[in-house]
């Protein structure tokens, strides 16, 4: 069996006591991966985006040219 699995916010601790359960199972491995500082700032817009989608403050152009319009491009 193969999982996957995205965990936010956690710290060493949290990494310590996965490593400890992994102890008990010696066939089981597992790897984790940082986020690099780009994909944090994506992950950074993509919320300030969703925020301003549900407050209804999120900017949107109906074509290019109307984006081109407004940001004098």
């Amino acid at each position: 069996m193969t999982l996957s699995m995205t965990i936010n916010n956690a710290d060493s601790s949290l990494l310590d006591a996965i490593k400890g359960v992994f102890l008990n199972f010696p066939k089981a491995s597992f790897s984790f991966h940082e986020l690099s500082p780009f994909e944090e700032s994506l992950l950074l817009d993509r919320n300030e985006i969703r925020s301003e989608l549900a407050n209804g403050t999120l900017k949107t152009y109906s074509s290019m040219a109307d984006y081109r319009s407004q940001h004098a491009l």
